[in-house]
């Protein structure tokens, strides 16, 4: 069988033509393996980026906070896998983050003013997965905001002291 092999975006959009490829169809024969390494997809359920040698690695904390505020402006419930995978990776950005900003505040003596803050991201950390599409979007919802505000309180502790 013979098949045009494209190479695309994350959005359909072809940006590379690899030419006409012959493909066995012979049952015991598998396929000749294309030249390829593919790159992250930013879909919600292959959110990982492809390093080196094609080997996944979890979301960046940046990548998160953006992910984080796109899952606040949604205005429709996702599919319950979908929410839950986006409370996994702001669970674990908030576990990230946490030790960050609690380090930079202490270096600037302010660790007082995000001390709340540390503590609601904390609580929020505690809020076990709620039955239900509603409650676990609102239970992810307070991990995205907590997301967030710990980023934005990062990137002000690490301004001002770099000033």
């Amino acid at each position: 069988m013979t098949v045009h092999v494209f190479t695309v975006d994350r959005y359909g959009h072809v940006t590379r033509d690899l030419g006409i490829r012959t493909v066995s169809v012979e049952l015991n024969t598998p396929p000749e393996p294309l030249p390829l390494k593919f790159p992250a997809c930013a879909c919600p359920r292959h959110r990982t980026a492809v390093t080196g040698k094609g080997v996944a690695q979890p979301p960046t904390v940046h990548a998160v906070r953006a992910e984080a505020g796109w899952f606040l402006d949604q205005a429709s419930l996702p599919r319950h896998q979908t929410v839950a995978g986006f409370g996994r990776d702001f669970a674990a950005c908030i576990a990230e983050l946490i030790p960050r900003v609690e380090r930079a505040a202490r270096e600037q003596g302010r660790a007082a003013t995000i001390a709340a803050l540390v503590a609601d991201a904390r609580h929020q950390l505690g809020v076990c997965p709620q039955p239900g599409l509603v409650g676990e979007v609102a239970r992810v919802k307070g991990l995205a905001r907590c997301v967030v505000a710990l980023g934005e309180h990062y990137d002000v502790l690490v301004q001002e002291a770099r000033t």
